[in-house]
């Protein structure tokens, strides 16, 4: 990574765009996350050991045109080689799509309660 350079990270590429401003709900520890004006992220790192590797994390939520909120948790791998840090970014987990949750909590629901029904059937 270019030092004069940040990373940035455009909500163009998550899967679902947000709808409404992202908010910072947890900070990176070893850098800075901030919101830009144009809907954009932009992480600058501050890791200045020499001798290791780290992961850092961030949290931001937003919540998209259909209303569901989603939580994402971006990790940054740093690594110092030289005075110049490296940063790797990983994927982007969706912690929280509400819906997906909801019909899954549906579909075992209607399960226990078929399973329940027809289970004493046919027992005299």
């Amino acid at each position: 990574m270019d030092p004069e350079k940040p990373t940035v990270i455009d909500p163009k590429s998550f899967p679902e765009p947000p709808a409404t401003p992202i908010v910072i709900t947890e900070p990176p520890k070893y850098g800075e996350l901030t919101v830009n004006p144009n809907g954009t992220l932009t992480y600058t790192s501050n890791f200045e050991d020499k001798k290791s590797t780290t992961v850092d994390e961030a949290a931001f939520q937003y919540t998209t045109l259909s209303g569901a909120t989603v939580v994402v948790r971006k990790q940054f791998i740093l690594a110092q080689e030289g005075d110049i840090p490296s940063i790797i970014q990983t994927g982007y987990a969706s912690q929280s799509n509400g819906s997906i949750g909801y019909l899954l909590l549906l579909l075992f629901g209607v399960t226990a309660f078929v399973t329940r029904r027809f289970s004493g059937k046919g027992q005299s």
